[in-house]
This record gives C-alpha cells, sequence and structure tokens, in this order.
C-alpha cells in the first residue's frame, strides 16, 4: 500500500472505525504524514517562540518525552500477530484483505 492510498483509506472507509485491523505500512504512511505536519507547525512555533521557549523547557522534561517517543516508537515497529486476533482477520493475508475491502 502507497502513501496516498494509506491516507485515503485511513480518512476514507476506516475513518472513526475502531475494528480491524492495518498492515504496517498503512500504519506508518498515514503516521508519516502527521509527522510532518507536526514538524511544519513545530517549526513555526520555534520560529516565532524560540527565546521563550529556552526558559519553559526544563531539561528532564526532554529527557522524559524523549524516553516516552522512543519507547512508543519500538512498541509500533513490532510485527502484529499472524492469523485472526480479537481486532479481526490479519489485513496481510489475501482472503482478509477481500473480507476488509469488499
Amino acid at each position: 500500500m502507497g502513501f496516498v492510498e494509506a491516507v485515503k483509506t485511513c480518512y476514507g472507509p476506516k475513518y472513526a472505525r475502531f475494528s480491524g485491523r492495518a498492515a504496517r505500512s498503512e500504519y506508518w504512511y498515514f503516521m508519516l504524514l502527521h509527522v510532518l505536519v507536526l514538524l511544519c507547525w513545530l517549526g513555526l512555533a520555534v520560529a516565532l517562540f524560540l527565546p521563550a521557549l529556552d526558559k519553559m523547557l526544563p531539561q528532564f522534561f526532554d529527557v522524559a518525552v524523549s524516553l516516552a517517543m522512543l519507547a512508543i516508537f519500538i512498541v509500533t515497529i513490532l510485527k502484529g500477530t499472524e492469523g485472526r486476533n480479537r481486532f479481526g482477520p490479519d489485513p496481510l493475508a489475501t482472503r482478509a484483505r477481500e473480507e476488509i475491502f469488499a
């Protein structure tokens, strides 16, 4: 699944549906879009408020956020359960793909 197809799927038929499963490529392309948008906003915020940020964010906060982001990243790269589980069929299986997108 490509970038455009993943974003269309996530904002289309799967939007606000809290059941079923997604392939890793679908998840990561969707996350890439959100990271790019976040980086744009962050760049704007840094450009506008950089002097104030140095005083507002203590060093321990930076370390805590980095560790939390690393933990979340590690969890998201782990391989999913093969076959059907409580969230639905395996999205990488051929038959499951036909059920999901039928």
